[in-house]
């Protein structure tokens, strides 16, 4: 079931929009992180 509908009857889909943003320049030690959070997955 989807949220109850704004002002009516009944339930409707629900959408959800994401916006991810990375930085474009990532330091040694978050370079590592990731690196090594890669390795584990």
């Amino acid at each position: 079931e989807g949220m109850t509908r704004f002002g009516g009857f009944g339930r409707g889909d629900l959408y959800v929009d994401w916006e991810v943003k990375t930085p474009k320049k990532f330091s040694a030690k978050a370079k590592k992180l990731l690196d090594d959070l890669k390795k584990e997955i």
